[in-house]
């Protein structure tokens, strides 16, 4: 089976996600997929990307990776990348015939747009579609950004015809499938929820007992990740509880952060010589972190899944997370979820104040809870999906 992705937004390798803030999550979960993928027998994956202002100078990969020019020299608007690949759908085309693919795999909107396009000019092959970004994200960023209503609206119609359009939805979650469903008018049965994986080589658990006492969060800098809220629930926890444990707080650069005001607040807060920000690292690195810490605390607005509370938890590290989408799935339970700034601060205390033994038996249940999202699993899912697909067409 010839597996072809398309994502037009990055490429799916651990060494782009790490350095890179705009899609490191989408990066690291097609990442993932694509090395379990060409693991099984008879499987093999190409993935055509946007070759400008990405380089690649080291890292191989057991997936054939294709660039294509579009003539944008650097990041820009996701309408001026859509309208460049448009351009380049025949280039897109000749590939997939080339290397006779057998099925199509979009990751993103601008990729399901151009594959829209190709399928509308006649290409047949079949094609399953992700939406990482859902339409409850774009409500999210419409809330802090200059996105005007009219371009949100705009948005909403093109993700509707790629959902419709295309053969197989994959959610990541059970929330994300809701959502396709009553909002887009998307039958039940043509969607698919498959968890991502994670890389369980790299975030695993070493030794419960050198944990220090410091809380950590991690997350690309943006508005939906919504770290002022973590500032103000760990402001929060040192006026009541007077702990001395710092705040490492992991992603983006220092002109992200600026632009989100996060240094500013640090000082407003008084929080100065307790929170420590580090850019963004490799997964490698992150996970070392995560080994040496105590606590996770994931803050986002929304998220379609959540990656990094679970491979916190793959590390052996507890996670707390926001009443929000995707954490709600993968939070080892209820009493992990909280609502609102005071409940942060409280479970944090709670959590860093156990006794020894019940935070070692927190720490494994945090684990075990880990287990059920496997990069192998995720694989054979996806490829079981993929025939499906296939053998439905040729019998149509």
């Amino acid at each position: 089976m010839k597996v072809c992705f398309l994502n037009f937004v990055g490429i799916p390798t651990r060494t782009e996600a790490a350095k890179s803030n705009l899609i490191g999550g989408l990066n690291t979960i097609l990442s993932n997929l694509c090395e379990s993928l060409v693991k099984l027998e008879g499987v093999s994956v190409d993935c055509i990307f946007r070759q400008e202002d990405i380089h690649l100078k080291s890292e191989q990969t057991n997936y054939n990776l294709i660039g294509i020019k579009t003539g944008l020299e650097k990041s820009v608007l996701r309408e001026e990348i859509i309208k460049s690949l448009e351009l380049s759908s025949d280039k897109v085309s000749e590939i997939l015939y080339r290397n006779k693919s057998d099925i199509i795999h979009t990751a993103g909107l601008e990729a399901g747009l151009v594959m829209l396009k190709l399928k509308q000019s006649g290409l047949d092959i079949p094609w399953v579609h992700t939406n990482f970004a859902t339409l409850s994200v774009r409500k999210v960023i419409l809330d802090g950004a200059n996105q005007s209503v009219a371009e949100y609206d705009h948005i909403s119609k093109q993700e509707k015809a790629c959902l419709q359009e295309c053969d197989h939805i994959i959610a990541l979650s059970n929330d994300d499938k809701s959502e396709i469903k009553l909002v887009f008018k998307v039958k039940e049965e043509k969607i698919s929820v498959v968890y991502p994986g994670i890389n369980k080589n790299i975030f695993f658990s070493i030794n419960e007992n050198e944990k220090r006492l410091n809380i950590i969060s991690a997350g690309r800098m943006s508005q939906i990740k919504d770290f002022p809220f973590l500032l103000r629930s760990f402001k929060i926890f040192r006026d009541i509880y007077r702990g001395t444990e710092q705040l490492n707080i992991i992603g983006g650069n220092y002109l992200e952060r600026k632009s989100l005001g996060l240094n500013e607040l640090i000082k407003k807060l008084d929080l100065k010589g307790f929170v420590n920000l580090y850019d963004g690292l490799s997964q490698e690195k992150l996970a070392n972190f995560f080994r040496v810490s105590k606590v996770f605390v994931g803050c986002s607005k929304h998220e379609t899944f959540g990656l990094l509370p679970v491979e916190a938890m793959a590390c052996g590290l507890p996670a707390i997370v926001r009443n929000i989408s995707g954490y709600k799935e993968t939070a080892i339970s209820k009493s992990f979820i909280v609502k609102d700034e005071l409940e942060m601060a409280n479970k944090i205390y709670e959590i860093l104040n156990l006794s020894d033994e019940n935070y070692k038996k927190l720490c494994i249940k945090s684990m075990n809870s880990s287990f059920k999202y496997s990069c192998e699993k995720s694989a054979e899912q996806h490829v079981d999906i993929y025939r499906k697909i296939i053998l439905s067409k040729r019998a149509g």
